[in-house]
């Protein structure tokens, strides 16, 4: 806990003491591993800073071209969130589990398949269960379609849980990637496809313990 008794190992909800564990981060080694993230995120971005203004401590980013760095009350809520979920995903002290919420709201498609990255890497460390309607995500679990739970209403049953199969779903890895198996309705999760008596799916990857690598070549 840091003076003022705002926490330091730990994101808060709102994220206002974003600074204060970035600087944990610095301190234990992990920012780096973060900084890659983020130049990956957007390859104008080139490091994370950190400076106390008084009694408080704030965040920059340092970007190509810039001559001084962005402070992060300046940054893309897209950009703030994607630092965010890289900061509770990359923490070396991690709770013993970490639950979020649908990550791919407000973020490009290449950079959700980033954030399911870093989950993969975080599941080494804690267990990691995830919500989420993103095609994207559930592309980087094609390797491991075991780590993907159908969440699904039945009428007249309530909600039913289904893990998926590897072994089913084999031949056609084969050939598609586990988010357009999804899309093609073969999993499951597809209102416009739904199966006699189910309604309203979605897909909820959960204990995730690897992923496939994708670059983004731009960034917005």
């Amino acid at each position: 806990m840091a003076p003022g008794g705002v926490a330091k190992n730990a994101l808060e909800d709102g994220g206002e003491n974003l600074a204060l564990v970035l600087q944990e981060m610095q301190f234990d080694g992990s920012l780096r591993r973060l900084t890659e993230y983020l130049t990956e995120f957007c390859k104008r971005y080139q490091d994370v800073r950190l400076r106390s203004d008084g009694s408080v401590l704030r965040a920059y980013i340092v970007e190509e071209g810039l001559n001084e760095p962005v402070p992060a009350i300046r940054l893309s809520d897209g950009t703030l969130k994607f630092l965010c979920l890289l900061t509770v995903l990359l923490k070396p002290t991690a709770p013993p589990l970490i639950c979020i919420d649908e990550p791919e709201l407000g973020l490009h498609p290449d950079d959700v398949r980033l954030v399911a990255r870093a989950v993969v890497e975080a599941s080494h460390r804690t267990q990691v269960v995830i919500t989420t309607h993103s095609e994207a995500l559930v592309d980087e679990l094609s390797d491991q379609p075991d780590a993907v739970v159908v969440c699904e209403y039945v009428k007249g049953s309530g909600t039913k849980l289904e893990r998926l199969s590897r072994e089913r779903l084999d031949s056609w890895l084969d050939r598609y990637s586990l988010g357009e198996i999804w899309r093609k309705g073969e999993i499951g999760g597809n209102r416009w496809r739904a199966r006699s008596g189910y309604t309203s799916r979605v897909i909820q990857p959960c204990a995730f313990r690897s992923a496939v690598s994708s670059r983004r070549p731009t960034c917005g």
